[in-house]
């Protein structure tokens, strides 16, 4: 008898550590879905600008992965990246695994964000690696940082 619930808190406890985690924050929760970019922000701006009709970005969250894609009217990915991320309190933190166009040195990197979410509205701010191509090398570098404001609709 005793052998028995050994075998079963033994598989209870495989089971919990490899369902998978979840971040660090219930707020995570409300996060968790497709959104799509409707407003941003870049640099020194003062207005929120309107996402031109011609890109579409959408954003997915799981539990515990990001990944978003941009493209263009004819359906051609423009850019996209993806990773983990983890929320602690109202920082969401996204940890960049892997980044379209290849080359941009930021995968390995991590993005904090500080954020809001307003109804079906989630606004994030926080300061982004500015990258440019080196002419003489064709690789790209990192210039300084950019502040960055995005607000995002969930579908």
């Amino acid at each position: 008898m005793n052998s028995s619930k050994l075998l079963i808190a033994g598989c209870l406890l495989a089971f919990l550590l490899t369902s998978g985690t979840t971040p660090l924050d219930n707020n995570s929760s409300q996060l968790k879905g497709s959104w799509t970019l409707i407003k941003y922000k870049y640099g020194t701006e003062t207005d929120l600008s309107d996402v031109p009709k011609i890109i579409t970005y959408v954003k997915n969250i799981t539990d515990t992965h990001f990944s978003w894609a941009s493209y263009g009217e004819d359906g051609n990915i423009i850019a996209a990246g993806g990773g983990t991320y983890t929320v602690n309190g109202q920082i969401y933190t996204e940890n960049i695994e892997y980044f379209h166009p290849l080359g941009s040195n930021l995968p390995g990197s991590s993005v904090d964000w500080d954020y809001t979410i307003s109804g079906n509205d989630w606004t994030i701010s926080g300061h982004v690696r500015n990258v440019q191509i080196n002419p003489g090398s064709g690789k790209f570098e990192s210039i300084d940082s950019v502040r960055l404001e995005e607000v995002w609709r969930k579908l």
